[in-house]
């Protein structure tokens, strides 16, 4: 559980990073924008509450937060990187998306801990696992 807290906060620090290099560079303060940002802070605050959270809910939270940074910015920033080359932003936002796969590794490894602890219990109970 220590490593995926740890790979939860580096991966919400990339994503952070991401939104302050917009914010620096400057960016359009729109509808779109701001749900960004909200969905920065839910990724903070989840980070920040991991360990306190049942397993289930880190890892269906880990992969929901993952896929949007891994979509999101795989849509916004890795293929305008490799069609039109980088712009301003694209470097952190390259890491927003890799932020976003690390995510999703962070839920799966949370939902096979889940269950391996759970395992003990069925058979206990004389129910197959």
């Amino acid at each position: 559980m220590r490593a995926e807290r740890i790979v939860f906060a580096v991966a919400a620090a990339a994503a952070v990073a991401h939104l302050v290099d917009h914010l620096i560079v400057g960016v359009e303060m729109d509808l779109q924008f701001g749900g960004v940002l909200a969905f920065g802070a839910v990724t903070v605050v989840a980070a920040l509450a991991y360990p306190r959270l049942a397993w289930q809910l880190q890892a269906a939270g880990s992969i929901a937060l993952g896929l949007g940074w891994l979509v999101g910015d795989f849509v916004l920033h890795a293929l305008p990187t490799i069609r039109d080359g980088p712009q301003s932003t694209d470097y952190t936002g390259l890491g927003a998306t890799v932020a976003g796969g690390l995510l999703i590794g962070v839920g799966i490894a949370a939902a096979l801990r889940g269950r391996a602890a759970a395992r003990p219990l069925n058979h206990a109970r004389g129910h197959a696992a």
